[in-house]
């Protein structure tokens, strides 16, 4: 590998690893690999990295925007530890807002409809 190659691969890798916010025409799609319950995984290619990436329809859920008044205490604390879970993670949203935090109630651990 030269070493022109070796660069180019260690920068792709270091964008990968910390990646925050991406320009959505660095990753091109091809064949649908499959579907599941909670989304659909594509074959894709990221700069010269070909691999499965899984789609997420997150607007399934309700928001916290949508829930108004009637969120709980729980759902609250849930959701704060989320974000400082992808904090953690050195992921930044750039966008938190009540809009985009989903919420799936009957998933959550103790609730009850």
């Amino acid at each position: 590998m030269s070493r022109k190659s070796k660069e180019k691969v260690t920068k792709d890798d270091e964008l990968l690893k910390n990646m925050k916010n991406y320009r959505r025409n660095l990753i091109s799609f091809s064949d649908l690999l499959g579907s599941g319950r909670s989304g659909d995984v594509f074959a894709a290619k990221f700069h010269e990295k070909i691999g499965a990436l899984k789609m997420v329809d997150l607007y399934k859920n309700e928001s916290f925007a949508e829930l108004g008044n009637n969120v709980t205490k729980e759902e609250k604390k849930l959701a704060i530890l989320g974000l400082q879970e992808i904090h953690a993670r050195v992921v930044r949203h750039g966008d938190v807002r009540l809009e985009n935090i989903m919420v799936k109630r009957d998933e959550l651990v103790g609730y009850n409809n």
